[in-house]
């Protein structure tokens, strides 16, 4: 959130094992620091296991996103920018080169990556 950048990994099935299996990661590569992340509420997010096994981490917080509240999870903004500079319109001969075109695109965004800038001024829209 703090540098714009996204962190991306090929899996193979969304399920619970498969998330708590990229929590461990974020906590082995920020050993020194309290996590915060913020999910939406797939199942793989909510699920007991995940729920119980994240209870136990002491420096591990699951913040979820209000239900049907798509725009405050900023990953759900990446999501569209790749859909629109990769998705759309492609076409890919397998898996692989699927995902060799997503990291590569991933890597660049990186390069150029800047924190969302939030422009709502917490006012309603004038009707």
């Amino acid at each position: 959130m703090h540098s714009g950048k996204v962190l991306g990994q090929s899996i193979r099935r969304q399920n619970s094992d498969t998330f708590i299996r990229f929590l461990r990661r974020l906590l082995k590569d920020y050993p020194d620091q309290d996590l915060y992340v913020i999910v939406d509420n797939a199942s793989s997010h909510r699920s007991k296991k995940t729920r119980s096994w994240a209870a136990k981490q002491e420096r591990l917080h699951l913040v979820y996103t209000p239900t049907h509240a798509s725009w405050l999870n900023q990953i759900e903004l990446f999501f569209g920018i790749l859909t629109r500079k990769v998705i759309r319109r492609g076409i890919f001969k397998s898996r692989q080169e699927l995902i060799q075109w997503l990291m590569a695109f991933i890597e660049s965004y990186n390069a150029e990556a800047r924190p969302v800038q939030w422009t709502y001024s917490g006012n309603p829209l004038a009707v």
